[in-house]
């Protein structure tokens, strides 16, 4: 992420602009080489970014619908948590609020609330670790993983390209870096920000996961919090938890939403004005674009409402390529005239950096894909099995 940063900087001196997009730097360092592929570069990165902001709303669906599925349950509604239907029937009432929210345009409003999900995450995030140390040797037949020293302490190599998309996915925010630093007031003062901030992320991440997997071993799910228990007057504090992690989500929506459809709206609204001019109906066209976008990830999320499958491939197949090649190559080809010691030690690190990359994107999403066609085949015969039984 710094590599990025670091490029746009320099990217927005020799262009005379005060800043630049993931697109617009992308663009920018490979026009000196080749006008075609620049624009096809601005193209990729676009697409991906579209793709994996997108991917991550779709994730938030299902998120917000498994852990309201499971408070309902506990709550005596009659709903099962289990059930793939009841989360199709909460994504679908959620749908509405959600949209309304990615109607406000401007991000400074949502300042308030991003402060407010802050803090519920860091309160979430210290429950969920007491109780992952707290209940690390309980016995199997509780549901847990059993004594830690009967666990793996390497998981089957199959599984690695599972654990790499979920990984990059979790700790890579790539897409809305150049957004936020572009809207802060000191943006020289970013780097130093963004290196404190995924510095602090990668602690709580490896802290969290392995706290949770000693706890829950192979019963652990796409969510650590859905793991938690609901039922009974001793766990209100759990459920309290996944209600913070609820809003935490819902306030992060739009925030996640703003970077792809600013790049839908940008290209729809060009192409329209190049063609009928300015008309009274463009000022109309962001909120349907909104609304349609809202609904599509909405759909996507129904089809496929398991949410350890979509973290896996929404991280192979976009933020790898967003957070782990593009850069390394933008920097390469942002720097290929200098030739300093540092900078060539730092072309060296991008290469390698990009190589394990194109490795992850490559397994990761093959093996992602091949766990989603899986589920799919697995529902489709429980379908089967049902109708012929009746």
């Amino acid at each position: 992420m710094s590599l990025l940063v670091e490029c746009s900087h320099t990217l927005s001196r020799r262009n005379g602009v005060s800043s630049l997009d993931y697109g617009d730097t992308a663009y920018s360092s490979t026009l000196p080489f080749s006008q075609r592929w620049a624009v096809l570069f601005r193209w990729t990165v676009n697409g991906l970014l579209m793709f994996t902001q997108f991917g991550c709303c779709c994730i938030y669906f299902v998120f917000i619908a498994s852990h309201t599925t499971q408070i309902l349950e506990a709550c005596g509604v009659g709903i099962d948590s289990e059930d793939v239907n009841s989360l199709r029937v909460v994504i679908a009432v959620i749908v509405l609020p959600l949209t309304l929210l990615t109607f406000v345009r401007n991000l400074d409003v949502l300042s308030p609330l991003s402060g407010i999900a802050n803090m519920s995450m860091a309160f979430s995030l210290l429950v969920i670790v007491y109780y992952s140390f707290a209940h690390l040797n309980l016995p199997k037949e509780r549901c847990f993983g059993g004594p830690v020293d009967e666990l793996p302490f390497v998981a089957p190599v199959l599984q690695w390209p599972l654990f790499f998309g979920k990984a990059v996915y979790s700790i890579e925010a790539i897409g809305a870096v150049l957004p936020l630093e572009n809207k802060t007031k000191t943006p020289t003062d970013f780097t130093k920000v963004l290196v404190a901030g995924m510095a602090v992320i990668t602690f709580l991440f490896v802290l969290v996961g392995v706290a949770g997997y000693a706890c829950f071993g192979d019963h652990i799910k796409g969510s650590i919090t859905l793991n938690l228990p609901t039922c009974g007057n001793s766990n209100w504090i759990y459920s309290v938890v996944k209600l913070y992690l609820i809003f935490t989500v819902v306030s992060s929506f739009a925030l996640q939403f703003y970077v792809p459809i600013i790049i839908l709206e940008s290209f729809i609204l060009a192409k329209i004005k190049l063609r009928w001019g300015d008309p009274p109906v463009v000022a109309k066209i962001p909120f349907l674009l909104r609304a349609t976008a809202v609904v599509g990830t909405a759909a996507l999320a129904a089809a496929t409402p398991r949410i350890g499958l979509f973290i896996s491939f929404v991280g192979a197949a976009g933020s790898s390529a967003l957070g782990l090649i593009f850069p390394p190559v933008i920097y390469i080809l942002t720097f290929h005239e200098q030739v300093s010691c540092r900078l060539r030690c730092t072309k060296t690190l991008c290469i390698i950096v990009a190589l394990l990359g194109f490795v992850g994107f490559g397994f990761g999403t093959y093996a992602s894909l091949a766990e989603i066609v899986k589920t799919f085949v697995a529902n489709g015969n429980k379908t089967s099995s049902c109708q012929s039984s009746l």
